[in-house]
């Protein structure tokens, strides 16, 4: 049978190992943590990288005339909150392609076709005479007073470098 001393060098061990085991459990903890934290870094990167990409794709379409500006408030975030799993999309011609929502988001922003013109004007912009004048349809007359405040309006307006409105009440419109 077993003596006392026995008995308590069994009761020692198996403390030990408990402790060994409540060690163990700890740094198990401990690295769960750290891998936590890791795994939360790197979705950070791949986004903050995600919304760059998208930034490139989203300016060169506003460059291109291809996009608002106004209409890209957000956009490469919420395209870069597309990345996941693969989906498999038809076109219009019966192929189906297989790509993430992100990569199907920037190949549709960066097909858009133009749509505005950035930048100077593309044709000539309409000769500016400096005279208007107008015709009454067949049956009315045009009241000779308010014609001769319009007069007076624009010439004002052109003097003195200020729009219709402004003139036409420096002259005494209503």
């Amino acid at each position: 049978m077993f003596s006392q001393k026995g008995k308590g060098d069994l009761n020692m061990s198996t403390q030990n190992r408990q402790a060994e085991v409540d060690a163990a459990i700890q740094r198990a903890k401990g690295l769960q943590d750290e891998n936590a934290n890791l795994k939360s870094e790197l979705l950070a990167r791949d986004h903050a990288a995600a919304v760059q990409r998208a930034l490139l794709v989203i300016d060169k379409s506003v460059k291109d005339g291809c996009l608002l500006p106004a209409h890209t408030v957000g956009l490469a975030e919420f395209v870069a909150a597309q990345a996941g799993d693969s989906f498999s999309f038809s076109s219009a011609d019966g192929k189906e392609t297989k790509e993430s929502p992100f990569e199907f988001a920037l190949n549709f922003i960066g097909k858009l076709g133009k749509q505005i013109v950035v930048g100077a004007r593309q044709d000539e912009p309409p000769v500016d005479t400096g005279v208007s004048s107008y015709s009454a349809p067949a049956g009315f007359t045009v009241d000779a007073e308010r014609a001769a405040l319009d007069a007076k309006a624009r010439d004002y307006a052109a003097k003195n470098n200020v729009d219709y409105i402004v003139a036409y009440k420096a002259v005494g419109g209503a």
